[in-house]
C-alpha cells in the first residue's frame, strides 16, 4: 500500500502525486503514525465497526434531506451546542457537494452550474448521510454513487486557504470550493473514500474532547 504524505507547512506546494500512490495523507508530521492507523482501521473496516449508527437517511430529493437530517441533529446533539453547530454546517455542505457537484452522466456534470437556492432532486441515485457515535468521537458520514471527485480538486478545494486553521469563509477569495474547505476546518479529521464512477463516501470526524489532531485523508483506489 503506497502512501503519499505531506506536512501542513508546505499546504501551497501540493499537488496530487504522480508517482502511483494510492493513498494520500495530509497532516502534521507528528501525526503520521495516527495517520496510517486510522487508514489501515478504515481500510479492514474496524473504524466504523467501533462507532454505532445513531441515524441514518438516504433520499433523492436535497431539500428533504437536509431537513429531515438537521431536525434529528438538533434532537440527538441538542445538549452538545458545539459540536451540534459544527455538523450542521458539515451535513449541509456535504450534501450540497453531493447534490450540485457529484451528479455526473455522458461526460458531463449535471448540476454544478445550477444555482444553490434551488432544490435539486436527483433522477436515479440517492444520497446517503448518516451521524454515528463512539466513546470519543462522533461523525457524519455522507455518500453519493457517482465517485466522480478526484484528489486533484479534494485538495484544491479542502485546502482552498492554504492554512490549517483558517475558516474560508472569512478568505477573500471566495467562490468555488468554500464548502468543502469548510467541512475541513469543522473537523479533526476528514476521510474521502472515493471509488472512481461507483461512489465518493465522505466521513467527517470530531472528537468528543479537545483535540489537536487535524489531518485529510483521501483513500485511492
Amino acid at each position: 500500500m503506497n502512501e503519499f504524505f505531506a506536512h501542513f507547512e508546505s499546504v501551497s506546494d501540493i499537488k496530487k502525486p504522480d508517482d502511483g500512490s494510492r493513498n494520500i495523507i495530509i497532516c502534521g508530521l507528528e501525526q503520521l503514525d495516527t495517520a496510517k492507523e486510522l487508514l489501515d482501521r478504515v481500510l479492514k473496516g474496524k473504524f466504523l465497526r467501533d462507532h454505532h449508527s445513531v441515524f441514518s437517511f438516504s433520499s433523492k430529493n436535497l431539500s428533504i434531506l437536509k431537513a429531515v437530517f438537521r431536525e434529528e441533529l438538533e434532537k440527538k446533539l441538542s445538549h452538545k451546542a458545539n459540536l451540534l453547530s459544527k455538523f450542521v454546517v458539515v451535513s449541509d455542505e456535504l450534501l450540497m457537494n453531493a447534490f450540485f457537484n457529484a451528479p455526473f452522466s455522458d461526460g458531463k456534470y449535471l448540476h454544478k452550474d445550477t444555482d444553490r437556492t434551488e432544490n435539486i432532486v436527483l433522477d436515479n441515485n440517492t444520497v446517503e448521510i448518516e451521524l454515528l457515535q463512539s466513546s470519543d468521537s462522533a461523525v457524519v458520514r455522507c455518500r453519493d454513487y457517482y465517485g466522480s471527485i478526484d484528489d486533484g480538486e479534494i485538495l484544491k478545494n479542502v485546502l482552498k486557504t492554504g492554512s490549517l486553521n483558517v475558516n474560508p469563509d472569512s478568505n477573500k477569495d471566495k467562490g468555488a470550493g468554500i464548502g468543502l474547505g469548510l467541512v475541513f476546518y469543522y473537523s479533526d479529521i476528514l476521510f474521502f473514500d472515493v471509488s472512481k464512477s461507483r461512489y465518493t463516501e465522505v466521513y467527517s470526524v470530531k472528537y468528543n474532547a479537545k483535540s489537536d489532531i487535524k489531518m485529510l485523508i483521501i483513500k485511492g483506489e
